[in-house]
């Protein structure tokens, strides 16, 4: 919990605008030796949804594809095989697994 704390206070604190779409902030060190610069981009921050939507749309359509498979089926299929694959699906596109 505490450093969720640490994250929200750094996000929220002084940013300044050093280019177009691009922020910095100056956070000193525990040790007050060191300084650490902190950047964030609009670009970079779009970019990081499309990646994160590409891989929604893949656990999608492997879902999906799951689906059609087990209504096709013409017998029962064992139900451990399909939640191992549903865990491979989501195990290989892990940074949207939460998502479901």
């Amino acid at each position: 919990m505490a450093f969720l704390g640490a994250m929200k206070q750094l996000l929220e604190g002084p940013w300044s605008q050093v280019c177009e779409g691009i922020k910095v902030q100056l956070i000193k060190g525990p040790d007050c030796q060191e300084t650490f610069v902190l950047c964030r981009s609009a670009d970079r921050c779009q970019k990081e949804k499309a990646i994160h939507g590409r891989f929604i749309r893949r656990i999608e359509t492997g879902l999906s594809k799951i689906k059609q498979e087990l209504a096709i089926a013409c017998k029962r299929r064992d139900r451990g095989v399909i939640e191992r694959r549903i865990g491979r699906l989501l195990g290989s596109n892990s940074r949207a697994a939460g998502a479901f």
